[in-house]
């Protein structure tokens, strides 16, 4: 008897990779977003850049969104046709900076970590206004992506602008996808201080509507705010109810209303106005805030 179990156990002991193996090979890896002979192709619109995501068999709209380094919401404002769900072969839209794409390589970046991303050429298009104009970056750079030895583009041909990682965009967290990329950081620090004072009890919401003015001439980025009435320090939630579009500013001063109009009860700096899609000097605005 105790010949067979010593024969067992040697058995057991030295098979153990078999079993192993048996295991490893159940385990369900789930699969990938991008395969790395997969290519995204870029649109511009205006001043907006998408990618044009093809939709795979089990993708979800969260995960898809998530791997873009987005919120579902993000994609939902930009493809309306979403509001129905998705569909294997759909094109989902997503929004990106240029600062999403990267032009280079590291040497830990192999090309079967890389998804490659192409432009298609338009008529007027020039290497000048690819490079500079549409994804910020160099001619040289432009050149050697594409192995350019002249400046002669080809109608309809698709051009390289750059790659993502196979492993998606960093996550923009809590930013929208229509607000700069310089206002990330400023952004998210504002939210999350709105965020902690609307968890305090002794603070008391505050709602208004009514109509905020600025001034395109001037160059104001980041995010503050004149109030008529709101303290200094006082952050507030400001939402344009045309576009849904959400920000938050901090208030620097009180609103003077002598030259504006007499609903007026918020300035913004441009980069505020900018991002809520402001296009005449006066638009109108929900504010929330606590005090």
């Amino acid at each position: 008897m105790k010949y067979f179990s010593i024969l067992v156990f040697i058995f057991f002991i030295s098979n153990t990779n078999i079993f192993a193996e048996v295991i490893q090979d159940t385990v369900i890896v789930p699969p990938r977003m991008l395969h790395p002979t997969d290519t995204l192709e870029v649109i511009v619109k205006g001043e907006n850049r998408f990618l044009l995501h093809r939709v795979k068999p089990k993708q979800t709209l969260y995960a898809i969104a998530k791997y873009y380094g987005l919120e579902a919401s993000d994609l939902m404002y930009y493809n309306e046709d979403l509001i129905n769900g998705i569909e294997t072969n759909q094109i989902i839209k997503i929004p990106i900076s240029s600062l999403d794409l990267k032009t280079y390589k590291t040497r830990k970046e192999h090309k079967w970590r890389m998804i490659e991303v192409v432009y298609q050429v338009k008529p007027k298009d020039t290497v000048y206004k690819i490079a500079k104009t549409k994804f910020k970056m160099s001619l040289d750079t432009f050149r050697l992506l594409n192995n350019m030895t002249h400046d002669t583009l080809e109608i309809g041909k698709k051009v390289m602008v750059g790659w993502i990682d196979i492993n998606g965009i960093p996550p923009k967290i809590g930013v929208r996808a229509w607000l700069p990329v310089t206002l990330y950081d400023e952004f998210k620090t504002l939210k999350n201080n709105y965020w902690m004072n609307s968890q305090k009890e002794d603070k008391v919401e505050v709602v208004q509507k009514g109509i905020a003015v600025w001034n395109k001439n001037q160059n104001t980025v980041d995010l503050f705010a004149l109030h008529k009435t709101a303290p200094v320090g006082t952050i507030l939630q400001v939402r344009n109810p045309l576009n849904d579009r959400i920000i938050y500013v901090k208030v620097i001063g009180e609103f003077q209303t002598a030259g504006h109009r007499y609903d007026a009860i918020l300035f913004l700096s441009t980069g505020a106005a900018d991002a809520l899609g402001g296009i005449n000097k006066n638009f109108r605005v929900e504010i929330h805030y606590y005090k």
